[in-house]
């Protein structure tokens, strides 16, 4: 059993290194911040109201290690290592699920004891947690964390000695500017821990602390404070889990951990993890005495420290890459086909985009209807045809625009089951005439961002976007980055290039 633990280290950390080869299509911008699920993402104990995107998986290892003289007896020493692996499941973007395993192996040496290895094999976690933002850079939300316990030294379990913790949670994320994320959770904790043996007075102090052996459940309350950079975060936790029920003992018997780490992401993406902590005991802390409160009641204790490293990688293996639009990219000639639109709508357009002074196709022609939340359509550049998705019935307004041409703006009403058919001719514009840089600003819900602003560094122009989330500009030819931010969310950088007389549609999704 002594090489048990190091070989699970060994295969958890060449399983998640291996993973590495998989394909992570989803943007950096995408990754939340912050907060944990299982050991998975983030901070240590502190678990996040917000989610992973949908349909990712995230693997992750976590090693925990203490050495203690005289922290169960005097004259004995005692040192823990802990190894866990844990698969994450983001099936829905409001739902996140984990399930891990851990091996524990518990040390004694010296004293009247002698000395003693615990080895507790297994001790599967379940944990759903639902949340998602309410606005303001504020998330919500609720967890439960279900632990089946097992015994020590042997491969036992009972369904009686499940813990289930039970928490609800918030969060805040500040905006670029602020780079300061919190977290909050306070939950209760049914501990079944002392239903795993029939009789825990014949354990060694050895054997209850390697179960976790305890008679009192739990009101848990954690806090935890971050500050995200672009390839480190440092963070702070406290953790508090007050014993409760008859007999239970007093406040600094009471285990309460006071936790500082950092968290490194090394690879552009964010998906690799790797995590450094201290826990620091300053209550309910192991110190030679027993750990028995009163005949027949059993307490809890923590080292005065414990040492943690982690490494984490998420895989988006089951997500659908985002398409520009939803991914806040410039948007130029995307094309798009009724097969690919909604179904259940009956009314459509379609026509012929020519150049006025040749009548020839115009080759790099956008449609787009508007008050529609979808990219542009591309015509043909042969033909200079195109045909849009289905459309409700009435009164609906089409933009037509090209590089180098001047845009053309056309309202048509079509009725169900009609097809309008349009010809639009445009006009070429004189060289060095400026072009217009136009689109929206909303967040991933598609609610109108309105405090956001859009700004042009090489410029200094800043542009507000109307009550609707449009805004507009007209720029000489050139190539611009464009800076855009709003607080609580992830800035973006664009990079784009204006051209005579033409229109550069930018969309942009934020992120928190």
């Amino acid at each position: 059993m002594r090489g048990l633990p190091g070989e699970m280290i060994r295969f958890c950390t060449l399983l998640t290194l291996a993973l590495l080869a998989a394909p992570v299509r989803a943007d950096a911008s995408e990754l939340p911040a912050g907060g944990s699920l299982a050991g998975v993402r983030g901070l240590l104990r502190v678990a996040a109201a917000a989610n992973q995107p949908a349909g990712t998986i995230s693997l992750g290892t976590e090693a925990g290690f203490y050495w203690m003289p005289e922290m169960l007896a005097g004259g004995q020493d005692h040192s823990r290592l802990v190894n866990s692996l844990t698969v994450a499941f983001t099936p829905w973007r409001y739902i996140e699920a984990a399930l891990s395993a851990r091996v524990v192996s518990d040390s004694s040496s010296g004293g009247a004891a002698g000395d003693e290895l615990q080895v507790a094999v297994g001790d599967p976690r379940l944990v759903v947690k639902g949340g998602g933002e309410v606005g303001a850079g504020v998330s919500v939300g609720a967890a439960v964390d279900l632990r089946f316990l097992a015994g020590a030294g042997y491969f036992e379990s009972a369904a009686s000695a499940t813990s289930a913790l039970f928490s609800l949670l918030a969060g805040w994320q500040g905006d670029p500017g602020i780079p300061l994320g919190i977290h909050l959770n306070v939950g209760f904790r049914y501990d079944g821990s002392s239903s795993l043996v029939s009789d825990p007075s014949q354990l060694s102090e050895a054997q209850r602390l390697a179960i976790g052996l305890s008679s009192f459940h739990q009101v848990v309350s954690r806090l935890g404070v971050e500050v995200t950079t672009r390839y480190v975060g440092p963070f702070l936790e406290i953790s508090l889990e007050n014993l409760v029920g008859s007999g239970a003992p007093g406040f600094s018997d009471h285990p309460g951990y006071v936790s500082g780490g950092l968290r490194v992401w090394p690879t552009a993406s964010k998906s690799l993890q790797l995590l450094a902590a201290v826990d620091v005991g300053f209550a309910g802390v192991a110190d030679g005495a027993a750990l028995e409160v009163s005949p027949g009641l059993y307490a809890p204790v923590i080292p005065r420290w414990n040492l943690m490293l982690g490494l984490s990688y998420r895989i988006d293996a089951f997500s659908d890459p985002a398409p520009a639009a939803r991914r806040g990219r410039v948007q130029i000639t995307v094309g798009g086909t009724p097969s690919e639109m909604p179904e259940g709508q009956s009314s459509a357009f379609a026509g012929v985009v020519t150049d006025a002074v040749t009548a020839e196709p115009v080759p790099n022609a956008r449609v787009l209807v508007e008050g529609e939340s979808v990219s542009p359509m591309a015509v043909d550049s042969a033909t200079g045809r195109f045909r849009t998705y289905r459309l409700t019935p009435g009164v609906r307004a089409i933009l037509i625009e090209a590089d180098g041409y001047k845009p053309r703006r056309v309202e048509r009403s079509i009725s169900g089951g009609d097809v309008a058919q349009l010809k639009v001719a445009l006009e070429p514009v004189q060289a060095g005439q400026p072009g217009t840089l136009r689109g929206t600003v909303k967040n991933t819900r598609g609610k109108v961002l309105r405090r956001s602003s859009v700004l042009i560094p090489s410029l200094d122009l800043a542009i507000k976007p109307d009550r609707d989330g449009t805004f507009s500009a007209r720029l000489a030819p050139g190539i611009y980055t464009v800076l855009i931010s709003a607080p609580g969310y992830r800035a973006q950088r664009k990079k784009l290039k204006i051209s005579a007389g033409g229109t550069v549609i930018l969309n942009v999704e934020m992120h928190r």
